[in-house]
């Protein structure tokens, strides 16, 4: 599976990448929201993204938004800090399967990978927050 990272912090996201690609996926680190969009628009192979919530230029909600307003619908987690939770859910009403709090783990990462592809199988899933290091699970509608 191919999936697209765009993390504010480069360092997190090759860090991303590694754990991606260790774990089967091809993947593919963005310098920002924007080359992500640019990314995901141009190629039609990609089946998932892990967004940022907040990055300079084009964050996680406007990205979401401007792909959903083109009718271009992959499955996303988002990643957020604490204080960015309550901006990262508002990327539920564009499709995120998910937001996980940061840093991810080893572990997260295989939860979002399965999310992501849990997408690709089952389009209606609900989206949720995901537990990480005893954080409490969230599910709701979309916002």
């Amino acid at each position: 599976m191919k999936i697209i990272i765009a993390q504010s912090i480069p360092a997190q996201a090759r860090a991303l990448e590694s754990m991606l690609r260790k774990h089967g996926c091809e993947a593919l680190a963005s310098a920002s929201g924007e080359e992500a969009l640019r990314r995901i628009k141009d190629d039609l192979t990609v089946r998932g993204a892990l967004f940022d919530a907040v990055m300079p230029g084009i964050d996680a909600l406007a990205l979401s938004a401007e792909l959903h307003s083109e009718g271009k619908s992959i499955p996303f987690v988002v990643t957020a800090v604490a204080g960015e939770l309550e901006h990262a859910q508002r990327t539920f009403a564009f499709g995120c399967r998910g937001v996980m709090p940061k840093p991810l783990t080893e572990e997260d990462v295989v939860q979002a990978i399965t999310l992501l592809g849990a997408r690709l199988l089952a389009p209606t899933g609900m989206p949720v927050m995901m537990p990480s290091r005893g954080a409490p699970l969230w599910q709701g509608a979309t916002l």
